[in-house]
């Protein structure tokens, strides 16, 4: 249009008042025009890092509480069900042995077992002994060089020399058996479970002695305690078995 202009303008076969009209008209609307388009890009670049943000936020709590898809598998990530203990004492206790034939060497045990580093123990005990037990390869061997099963002997020492002491021991073996203890059939007691793995509880209420057997990352354990609260043994016990 400009071009046209000039050319009748040329050929003096246009009105300069046509020309001066045209002008302001088409100058008018290109400013308006790049005033809008600047708003645009204003606009534009204002809101991109606003909207970036906001979908790194959005990204980020969907990824938090959202779900894996493998394999056309759905795994939630937030919802790992915790199993509940579930606690059942035999009123009665196992018989165990006073004096054990074998040959006892001490040791620090506690620092070489991961599963004996969180012990709850309540303050008020102290710890006795960490042993190692020996038992003969042969029962005509006079030696006895077998290593059969650990010890561990916490105590609280009366207020007077009648007081039973209050003790915690706990025994451990990849054998086929506790040195001082026989499990009967374990058919005749109930079945308790503390995270996740079964255990067979004993109290004696005249006693105030509890006991528990379980095996756990292939040890058998015998744990037995006296004037511990039920509480008390069953945290004792959910410290090892982690």
């Amino acid at each position: 249009m400009n071009g046209s202009i000039k050319i009748l303008e040329a050929l003096n076969d246009i009105d300069d008042n046509l020309i001066n009209d045209n002008f302001e008209e088409y100058k008018n609307i290109y400013q308006k025009s790049n005033i809008k388009i600047l708003n645009f890009y204003r606009i534009k670049y204002i809101l991109t890092p606003a909207v970036c943000l906001a979908f790194l936020i959005v990204c980020i709590l969907l990824y938090d509480n959202t779900t894996i898809f493998q394999d056309n598998t759905t795994i939630q990530i937030n919802e790992i069900a915790e199993e509940k203990n579930d606690i059942k004492f035999s009123n009665n206790n196992l018989k165990t042995a006073s004096d054990i034939d074998g040959k006892s060497i001490p040791k620090d045990i506690i620092s070489q077992f991961e599963f004996l580093s969180k012990l709850s123990i309540p303050e008020n005990y102290n710890l006795v002994y960490q042993m190692e037990l020996y038992e003969k390869n042969d029962i005509n061997d006079f030696e006895y060089t077998k290593l059969w099963q650990y010890n561990i002997l916490y105590e609280v020492n009366g207020s007077n020399e009648n007081d039973v002491p209050s003790t915690i021991e706990i025994s451990f073996t990849k054998e086929d058996h506790i040195l001082s203890c026989m499990l009967p059939d374990k058919n005749a007691f109930p079945v308790s479970k503390i995270n996740g793995k079964e255990i067979y509880l004993f109290s004696n209420d005249i006693s105030s002695v509890k006991q528990a057997f379980f095996e756990y990352n292939e040890y058998k354990f015998f744990i037995e305690a006296s004037k511990l609260s039920e509480e008390e043994f069953v945290n004792l016990i959910s410290s090892i078995i982690k």
